[in-house]
């Protein structure tokens, strides 16, 4: 009997990868796309966001119960223009 590990270092060494076609949309389904699909706009066009809270970067945070200085408002149709830094939300 072999381990898990050989298994899987035997059944690695035996694929054999299958290359890449181009096919129509319509003939795609059940198929794995091969490589990262890149958006040519963004979407939503401005920094937006369609729920109530406030941002903070992640780097940021250092403890759990952290104050941050509130420095701006984001509101519908008018995004926040500045960022944030340090200790701010």
């Amino acid at each position: 009997m072999i381990t898990s590990e050989e298994a899987i270092s035997i059944i690695i060494n035996r694929i054999n990868p299958l290359g890449t076609e181009t096919v129509n949309l319509e003939n795609a389904i059940g198929r794995v796309i091969s490589k990262d699909i890149i958006a040519k706009e963004f979407h939503p066009y401005q920094k937006i966001s369609a729920m109530d809270g406030y941002a903070i970067k992640a780097q940021n945070l250092t403890e759990t119960r952290q104050k941050f200085e509130l420095v701006g408002v984001s509101s519908a149709g008018k995004p926040f223009a500045a960022s944030i830094k340090p200790d701010q939300a």
